[in-house]
């Protein structure tokens, strides 16, 4: 765990949350160059049935989205009050469309997949907001 300037340290479950969005980042790094790395592949471009330019633009795309979860990781390990709140923020919405998955779609895989999306953002809203360590971690001043 981390200690800040002020003595408080960074909770357990806050460092998971950041360096499982930052490995996410990482990875989405990993994929938006391989996508337009191999955006002129006959093989690629036949399995996804797009165009070499869909390719590139989904691989950019792939890039800022994967450079949005670096800095929000990053921003959950410092502090960032702002990151915190962006993450819910996500989660929130993921969990409502779960459960509207699990309303409307009530069978096989929708059903186990709702289930465990629930179950994660339930975790992290809890990590983020549900103790007072985390509080703490985030209401320490920016340093």
């Amino acid at each position: 765990m981390s200690t800040s300037i002020s003595g408080v340290r960074r909770p357990g479950v806050v460092t998971f949350i950041g360096v499982i969005i930052a490995i996410q980042g990482f990875l989405g790094l990993v994929a938006g160059v391989v996508v337009i790395a191999f955006r002129n592949s006959d093989t690629i471009r036949e399995a996804t049935n797009q165009t070499s330019a869909a390719l590139t633009g989904a691989g950019i795309a792939e890039l800022v989205v994967a450079a949005l979860y670096l800095l929000v990781g990053f921003g959950v390990l410092g502090g960032n009050r702002g990151a915190r709140f962006l993450v819910v923020l996500v989660q929130g919405i993921g969990m409502a469309l779960a459960t509207w998955l699990l309303l409307t779609h009530h069978t096989g895989g929708y059903t186990t997949r709702s289930l465990i999306t629930l179950l994660i953002g339930a975790f992290v809203i809890w990590a983020l907001y549900g103790h007072r360590e985390s509080d703490e971690w985030f209401s320490q001043p920016a340093s």
